[in-house]
């Protein structure tokens, strides 16, 4: 290996500016032994693994380098041919610091052979996408067995093909997860459904819901459940349309965190938006106390002529600037409007989607250090964990 002579802090400061930079950090690690052992632990932090090849040289490198396995703390599993690789066995063992663990483009339809490899390991957060299971006891059976501890659960495109009615046992456990993201157009309903009715065990530490799409149809009933949950604190919801339908109102006086993205591709006269929906939901249980302290509602308006659902939702504004007026609201440290798309009218005119929204929150816009309305370009989703 080339001899590179460099102080060790231009190395760290190289080394710190690269390290989400894959191709640059190997092109550093070539350069000396200062710079090879201080990347492995970035190069090595994230590995995809399918089987065949790739595994069996993975494996061929945790024997010629024992401390390697322990850089990696995000693994991601392609299809199948992993678990049914001679190697995974023995890999999976020794990644003792795995943190993270991907399911993409896989069928699983029994439990996998490294089960109780994969249940040693101390993995907090589990990613599944593009996943397909034979039924949902085949998905109680994974998350149980598997990831006992699980503190984050993500789903995108997760389908059970088969419409059943199967039973499930319910552990006597609590389950352990903190967060649940759902893509809820994209992940069936009867996962949807099981988790909510406690497959995975109670669920008496979940503390925050983020779903992306419209809880229609048989994904209404468990997603109030999950709403109603006395653990809950931050719910952040993501593409609420109108002109579709929205479960019935829950009150939501426990959370501490709302987040509410409305998208209007066309605006329905006779549908109940978004902001009317969380209107009903905050404005139940009127002798509790609320505990909500941030609200942000970002819209995403693409339409572009005619009425947006801004200057049509004058009234809805109104009612929650005055449910938020009551004392038992006074929780509420912040108020954040975020509009995201172009508007026919210029900003300054009383059709602004702005303006609109501040002449409609008499009592917002006398708070002024909680109250703020913005209007973007683009909104940064990732900014709000949406």
């Amino acid at each position: 290996m080339p001899q590179f002579s460099a102080p060790q802090e231009l190395v760290d400061t190289i080394i710190d500016e690269l390290q989400d930079d894959y191709l640059s950090l190997t092109s550093c690690s070539l350069v000396s032994r200062s710079f090879s052992f201080q990347t492995r632990p970035h190069l090595f932090r994230h590995i995809d693994l399918a089987g065949g090849p790739l595994s069996a040289k993975f494996h061929q490198l945790t024997l010629s380098s024992p401390h390697i396995p322990t850089y990696v703390k995000d693994l991601t599993i392609f299809d199948n041919a992993f678990f049914e690789d001679r190697h995974a066995m023995e890999i999976l063992r020794s990644l003792v610091d795995l943190g993270t663990i991907e399911l993409r483009h896989s069928h699983v339809s029994s439990l996998p052979k490294v089960a109780s490899a994969l249940s040693n390991i101390s993995i907090t957060s589990v990613v599944l996408s593009f996943t397909t299971f034979f039924s949902v006891s085949i998905f109680c059976a994974l998350m149980n067995r598997c990831f006992p501890g699980v503190r984050n659960l993500e789903m995108s495109n997760v389908l059970v093909p088969t419409i059943t009615d199967a039973d499930f046992a319910i552990p006597k456990r609590s389950c352990t997860m903190e967060t649940l993201r759902i893509k809820l157009d994209d992940v069936n309903n009867q996962i949807l459904r099981i988790i909510a009715e406690g497959a995975l065990g109670a669920l008496t530490e979940l503390h925050t819901l983020t779903t992306i799409g419209c809880p229609e149809g048989d994904a209404a009933p468990p997603f109030r459940k999950l709403l109603l949950l006395p653990s809950l604190r931050v719910l952040r919801l993501r593409n609420l349309q109108y002109g579709l339908s929205l479960p019935d109102p829950v009150p939501l006086l426990h959370l501490h965190t709302i987040v509410l993205n409305m998208i209007c591709l066309q605006y329905h006269t006779h549908c109940v938006s978004p902001l009317l929906w969380l209107t009903s939901c905050l404005s139940m249980d009127p002798q509790k106390i609320s505990s909500v302290q941030h609200i942000t509602i970002i819209y995403t308006v693409y339409q572009k002529h005619g009425d947006l659902p801004i200057e049509s939702d004058i009234m809805a504004w109104e009612a929650l600037d005055r449910l938020l007026s009551h004392p038992r609201m006074s929780a509420l440290k912040s108020f954040r409007v975020v509009v995201d798309g172009d508007s026919d009218h210029p900003e300054g005119t009383i059709f602004h989607p702005k303006t609109v929204i501040e002449d409609s929150c008499t009592y917002l816009r006398s708070r002024e250090s909680l109250f703020t309305v913005q209007v973007v370009d683009r909104v940064d989703y990732d900014a709000f964990q949406l």
